[in-house]
């Protein structure tokens, strides 16, 4: 959500506004109100704030100065002047400062709300850069010359830059044009790459808002060619309150110390060893769990879920380390889920094959849900279902398992909106609920044999024996 900073010494005033507009319909929330433009500057330096609301005459700095004041600051920030004076000079200095509206006291509703809505769709303007699929797919190449020419289309030419990473909640607000540039990684996930460093105490009370996911950052600047490595480490890093629920802000990579128990675990299930497994994973909700990533979580998943000793019913494959976070939501229930896996409470029990009329209930409830990050036992929940019993149902209907049924559904309407030419490669992973932007071109590739962007400009299949666009 937009934050908002009310600025007016008339309390009448501000407790009107809080009260009368809807601002959660427009994407919007109070985050202050203060009674001075010195408290506004003040709040300012600590808050990411996006819209201030200002009246024109306060004590100290008045409206006007606080406008002018914010259009030389470096952010990307909308002001609106409310003033009981209709004078046409007030109005054209507003302007002149950035404003994007004058409203006259007694104030209406619809007009605060239409100057609003225009303040939102500006920030949301400037949130919409160029195209990010050419920054993005040049941070997975890693390729430094294709990264500079990238990054000189959001007008940043900088030697090194910040970065950082959010995980699981939602997004920072837009960075200022020329300053730096966001990047929507999948559901819930962004970078951002900036020229200046990011505040502690903003990262703090952004933190605070939403007590959930996870936040990483560098304080010192990277070098463009290091830009790559260092995203995919805070992107890894982001993910440790996975691990650690009470770890939500990283400074520094996250270093892994799961070999050996890792190696333990491999030479156990090696051996199907059920009762060495269980011993080591019940040990792992101790400091030994510690030492865990969140990509370390996904190899121990990985060998878990392969051994003999392991009853996969139930189990989809997971192709990337997110989907863990999505799907167990901690490391505790994964391990609980592992644990059970091993030793099992005992074989499900029997039950009726579905009615016709409940497998199209089903394939319907999937139709409708595919893109919100549906699981197997979400699926067994809403159909009343053993998510054992389940599985076998589902690949005995539909020849597939249901993880690789929802990937060709998902693949499928990808396609889709890439062939209508109004999406952007990162648009579409985000509409199909993709939890990863890089995670979705890997299973793009897989499924089609083309990456996003080639499929995009009309490159053939591989195998199809057709000359390729370039050709």
């Amino acid at each position: 959500m937009y934050q908002v900073l009310l600025a007016d010494d008339e309390t009448s005033v501000t407790d009107s506004l809080r009260r009368s507009v809807d601002w959660a319909g427009m994407d919007l929330e109070v985050a202050a109100v203060v009674q001075s433009g010195e408290e506004a500057m003040a709040v300012m330096e600590d808050m990411p704030i996006d819209i201030v609301i200002t009246d024109i005459r306060m004590a100290n700095t008045d409206g006007l100065s606080l406008c002018q004041k914010i259009s030389k600051m470096e952010r990307n920030i909308q002001t609106i002047i409310i003033s009981g004076f209709a004078e046409f000079s007030y109005a054209q200095r507003a302007i002149s400062y950035g404003a994007v509206g004058y409203c006259l006291k007694p104030l209406e509703y619809d007009e605060i709300r239409r100057v609003l809505l225009r303040a939102v769709h500006q920030l949301k303007k400037a949130a919409s850069p160029p195209d990010c699929d050419d920054l993005l797919d040049a941070l997975q190449n890693a390729d430094e010359s294709e990264l500079l020419s990238a990054l000189a289309t959001f007008g940043l030419t900088a030697d090194a830059y910040f970065a950082a990473v959010s995980a699981g909640r939602e997004v920072l607000p837009p960075l200022p044009k020329g300053k730096g540039v966001s990047l929507r990684l999948g559901y819930k996930q962004a970078a951002y790459i900036s020229v200046r460093p990011f505040s502690d105490a903003s990262i703090r009370a952004f933190m605070e808002k939403e007590q959930e996911g996870g936040f990483s950052y560098t304080r010192t600047p990277c070098p463009v060619s290091a830009l790559p490595r260092m995203v995919k480490d805070l992107h890894n890093s982001a993910f440790q309150f996975f691990i650690r629920p009470e770890q939500q802000i990283v400074t520094e990579r996250t270093e892994d110390r799961s070999a050996p128990v890792l190696r333990k675990i491999a030479n156990a299930a090696a051996l199907g060893d059920s009762r060495k497994i269980g011993e080591l994973l019940d040990s792992l909700h101790g400091p030994a769990g510690q030492g865990f990533t969140l990509h370390s979580a996904w190899r121990l998943y990985n060998i878990v879920s392969s051994c003999s000793a392991f009853s996969a019913e139930g189990f989809e494959d997971v192709y990337s380390p997110e989907q863990l976070v999505f799907q167990f939501h901690r490391f505790s229930a994964l391990l609980d889920a592992l644990r059970a896996g091993i030793l099992p409470d005992g074989p499900p029990q029997d039950q009726d094959g579905l009615s016709n009329s409940r497998f199209l209930q089903m394939m319907r409830y999937i139709d409708s849900h595919y893109d919100q990050g549906l699981t197997l036992n979400q699926l067994a929940e809403e159909m009343n279902l053993n998510a054992n019993y389940l599985s076998q149902v589902f690949k005995k209907e539909t020849g597939k398992t249901f993880l690789k049924y929802i990937t060709d559904l998902r693949i499928e309407k990808a396609k889709k909106l890439l062939d209508s030419k109004n999406y952007s490669i990162s648009e579409v992973a985000s509409r199909l609920g993709f939890s990863d932007y890089f995670y979705f071109l890997k299973t793009f590739k897989r499924v089609t044999g083309l990456t996003p962007k080639q499929y995009k400009q009309g490159y053939p299949p591989p195998g199809s024996g057709m000359p390729d666009a370039a050709g």
